[in-house]
Formats: structure tokens, C-alpha cells, sequence
């Protein structure tokens, strides 16, 4: 997921990145990791805070495996427990 979101950012095939990603530990997607980031979504959308779908289930899947996440988008400082990388 993350990766398809950098992909998505370049404006050109940037092979340093590309390279950095490779080398990148790519942590599994369980088929609890959908209904876990959905409720997230939920909580947070009833404390008023809408993000990303996919946002959610990238900070579900960090939480379950207990990684901070390297990220450039303020609202997953609004996700609880998640820890954020610095």
C-alpha cells in the first residue's frame, strides 16, 4: 500500500527511492487487518477526524505489528497508540 502511494507520487521513475524500496521490510496484510482498520476509521470519524481509507489500514497494520510509521501526513497523529516515527 505504501508503496503504491510513493509510486504514485513521482513524477518520474526516481531510481534511488525505487532502489531504498526494495530494500524495505514489507510487513503482511491479515484478513483481520480490514475490519479492525474499518472500526479505526469509525472511532475516528466520531471524534470528527476523516482520513484516508487507506491510510487506515496502513496505521491498523503498523499497530498490529507494534512499528512506529514514517509518515508525512499530519492526520495519523490523530490515530491512538500509533506510534510515529521520527
Amino acid at each position: 500500500m505504501v508503496e503504491m502511494e510513493i509510486r504514485q507520487g513521482l513524477r518520474q521513475q526516481e531510481g534511488p527511492l525505487l532502489e531504498t524500496l526494495r530494500a524495505v521490510h514489507y510487513l503482511k496484510t491479515v484478513e483481520d487487518d480490514f475490519s479492525n482498520a474499518g472500526d479505526l476509521l469509525a472511532a475516528l470519524r466520531r471524534r470528527g477526524v476523516t482520513i484516508p481509507a487507506t491510510d487506515g489500514l496502513i496505521a491498523q497494520i503498523a499497530l498490529r505489528s507494534g512499528v512506529p510509521l514514517l509518515a508525512n501526513d499530519e492526520h495519523f497523529g490523530y490515530v491512538p497508540k500509533l506510534m510515529l516515527a521520527e
